[in-house]
């Protein structure tokens, strides 16, 4: 956590801005979360430490978060205004449920060498990729059979 956060304050000094104790609130309450998350839950997260902090802060922020490398937007269809932290983890694709919204985060080796092969056949330097898989998760199919089909 502290290459992130030092990663922020370095983010922060090169854009003329002050890490504050809010701000590197808000940095460590980010990098505690699992998993995809929307503003209002880290603002609830953070508003769980006691601290004063404004929801408009939080949301000013994002961006910063984003810029510096710490987040990226979700790209997951059926989580559109959601984020995950980035930095450190290792990238992931997901399966999303069409039915019930379940996103399951997987890793396949497969799927980042193909990227590459891909890319470098067509003469690009891959920079990233994003990948989802959607179908019926078994959950739903168990309760609705009807929706057991194959694409």
């Amino acid at each position: 956590m502290h290459a992130a956060v030092e990663r922020f304050r370095i983010y922060l000094h090169a854009c003329g801005l002050r890490m504050t104790g809010v701000r590197e609130l808000i940095v460590k309450a980010t990098l505690a979360r699992e998993g995809h998350f929307r503003v209002d839950d880290l603002w609830s997260d953070l508003r769980g430490t006691g601290k004063p902090v404004a929801v408009s802060t939080v949301y000013r922020t994002v961006p910063h978060l984003m810029r510096s490398g710490l987040i990226a937007p979700v790209t997951v269809s059926a989580e559109r205004g959601s984020y995950e932290v980035v930095f450190g983890r290792a990238e992931h694709d997901h399966l999303v449920c069409v039915e019930c919204g379940l996103v399951v985060e997987f890793s396949e080796e497969a799927f980042s060498t193909l990227g590459r092969q891909v890319a470098e056949r067509h003469g690009f330097t891959l920079t990233g990729y994003v990948h989802e898989l959607s179908g019926v998760c078994q959950a739903c199919r168990e309760s609705r059979p009807s929706l057991g089909v194959s694409a």
